[in-house]
């Protein structure tokens, strides 16, 4: 029996997939890291929210895809570059792996026969 959060259950799931260990960022760090790219700080709110709603849409970033505010690619790949994953991503990286790895998908199904969720 396996008892969890959808985001601990995400996290397990990349890192036993991916073999990596990734270290996750609160809204601070999400900040500074928007800062440091060059953000303007009356921006952060709008920004980070575009950003969860793409992540929320499954919506990968573009380099020429600004539909979802223009700090959405630079933000990700810099997260990429230093190992680092926001809450978000945690749902979203690992929906798109089971989206683009069926035989992990059906592996998962296979291990969770039964899923209860409380809360949602």
């Amino acid at each position: 029996m396996t008892v969890c959060t959808f985001h601990a259950l995400g996290y397990q799931i990349l890192k036993d997939e991916l073999a990596i260990d990734w270290i996750l960022i609160d809204r601070e760090d999400q900040e500074n890291l928007l800062l440091e790219l060059g953000c303007d700080k009356r921006e952060l709110k709008d920004t980070l929210a575009q950003i969860t709603e793409a992540k929320q849409s499954l919506q990968m970033p573009l380099e020429s895809d600004e539909s979802f505010g223009p700090w959405y690619w630079e933000y990700q790949n810099r997260l990429s570059e230093l190992g680092l994953l926001d809450m978000d991503d945690l749902i979203f990286r690992s929906t798109r792996l089971l989206l683009d790895e069926p035989d992990l998908a059906e592996r998962l199904r296979e291990h969770f026969q039964w899923i209860m969720v409380d809360e949602y």
